[in-house]
């Protein structure tokens, strides 16, 4: 299991996630594990996915360590209550 730093690089507003502390077997899973826990600023930002005519990459991912002991989830969160 991989520990990894997912966040979004766009501006923020109120009751949408900023980012993620996920542990997951791989980048995909980390990026689904975040999608699915989208709020406002739903899931395709998590996913990268195209946006209109062009692609712009919403998020920045980092692993932050390898081979951790941890269940797959959500470890930290970071929401901006509004």
């Amino acid at each position: 299991m991989n520990l990894y730093l997912i966040k979004r690089t766009d501006e923020i507003d109120y009751d949408e996630y900023a980012g993620f502390v996920i542990a997951a077997e791989g980048e995909k899973q980390a990026r689904e594990i975040a999608a699915k826990r989208s709020f406002c600023e739903g899931k395709d930002i998590w996913l990268d996915t195209f946006d209109g005519n062009y692609y712009t990459p919403m998020v920045l991912i980092k692993m932050l360590a390898s081979d951790v002991s941890l269940p797959e989830g959500i470890v930290l969160s970071d929401y901006k209550a509004g």
